[in-house]
């Protein structure tokens, strides 16, 4: 199966077909005797087929209610946000029907995605109080940043009253809808696909103008099971997924993406937002950060056991200062060094087309390092290895390159 086609289903056909001859089917008679009333056609006329696939995992390329690719998201929306409380009961409106409890509900705000357990719903004057079970919960209270820790961008940018300014990590005052302030950094100009000339309420771009002042969690319909793009579903074993880890020994499932080491195995979204096998993570690596950032970059920087390398540190003014491949003049500071420096380890971060790309997490010793090329244009400024990968925040991941 090409690496790249989860939209296809590709699987093989074995056909077997009888091939006995006469003497095969009279010793067959005899060694059989209810086979006697079996007339020679119907020895002859058999064929069995069956499929396979190489692997029973099932990448989802889209969000699904109950396996069907067609889900409404604004079922009902929340009273008030939620914070990040495992188990909270939430007032919603406009919702009147739902299914047979328990259920799972998506709460939505642009990008931002959760699955919940619905456990009881309680009647409430025109409305209805849900009791919800959150294993990752979100804290929505939070999703617009807090200023200046969150803050990616020189700090006389926020709420300066003159530019909306987009992707800094924290949603900028003047990009509130009403205020018509030019909007700055989008669309994003390395992404493969527009991503919209307006700023949401989150601080990302959009392609459609933010309707509301306030963030509005949505709620959708009610489904007994629903799949979000890119998690993994047992596809084409003919029985339970309890019964298919009984049968397997409780043992790990098999890779989606066999040979495929940087992603550990596992399929990863592009810049098309499909999820792919043997995908190239491309992003930008974010120059106008803020000194908060700087400080978590350069305490990350280390060589050996105990020398610490702050990268960030540059020659005041002098962009061609030796050893630099990578110059900010917003910061007047170096970015990433050359290749002639590539036994020390430099620290930056990267900004991804999309929520949710980015490189998995790499932890210092650990014997996973993928490669990457940094390029200066189309001309490799770095190669080396990822000596460390955190966790990847919205669209923004802190690498160390070594």
């Amino acid at each position: 199966a090409s690496p790249h086609s989860w939209t296809l289903r590709h699987v093989t056909m074995l056909k077997l077909s009888s091939g006995m001859t006469t003497a095969g089917v009279a010793a067959l008679r005899a060694k059989f005797p209810s086979a006697k009333s079996v007339s020679d056609k119907d020895f002859m006329d058999w064929r069995v087929e069956m499929t396979y696939v190489n692997s029973f995992l099932k990448v989802h390329e889209s969000l699904a209610c109950d396996r069907q690719p067609s889900m409404n998201l604004s079922f009902a929306e929340l009273a008030s946000l939620p914070s990040a409380e495992k188990e909270s009961n939430v007032s919603v409106v406009r919702g009147t029907s739902w299914p047979i409890l328990p259920f799972r509900v998506m709460l939505s705000f642009e990008e931002f995605m959760e699955v919940v357990t619905v456990t009881d719903i309680i009647p409430q004057g025109e409305g209805q109080t849900l009791t919800i079970n959150r294993p990752s919960p979100i804290n929505f209270e939070k999703i617009q940043g807090k200023f200046p820790e969150d803050w990616q961008c020189p700090l006389k940018w926020y709420n300066d009253s003159k530019t909306c300014d987009c992707e800094c990590g924290v949603f900028d005052p003047d990009c509130t809808p009403g205020t018509f302030l030019p909007v700055l950094w989008c669309p994003l100009p390395y992404a493969k696909v527009d991503t919209g000339s307006f700023c949401s309420l989150s601080g990302h771009c959009t392609p459609f103008p933010p309707t509301d002042d306030k963030i509005v969690v949505k709620v959708s319909e009610g489904c007994s099971e629903i799949n979000r793009p890119g998690e993994l579903q047992l596809d084409g074993y003919l029985g339970t997924e309890e019964a298919f880890r009984t049968e397997s020994g409780d043992g790990p499932m098999c890779e989606p993406c066999p040979g495929d080491d940087v992603y550990g195995g596992q399929a990863a979204l592009d810049s098309d937002s499909y999820y792919k096998c043997w995908t190239q993570t491309a992003g930008v690596v974010h120059s106008d950060w803020s000194p908060a950032l700087y400080e978590q970059a350069a305490a990350a920087v280390v060589v050996g056991n105990s020398d610490s390398i702050p990268a960030t540190n540059g020659s005041s003014g002098a962009t061609g200062t030796p050893g630099c491949a990578f110059y900010s003049d917003v910061w007047d500071a170096c970015l990433l060094t050359d290749e002639a420096n590539y036994q020390t380890e430099t620290a930056f971060f990267v900004r991804f087309a999309r929520v949710g790309m980015g490189f998995p997490e790499v932890k210092r010793g650990s014997t996973s390092a993928p490669q990457v090329d940094v390029l200066l244009g189309t001309a490799v400024a770095f190669k080396g290895v990822i000596a460390q990968a955190e966790k990847t925040q919205s669209d923004l991941q802190m690498l160390v390159v070594a």
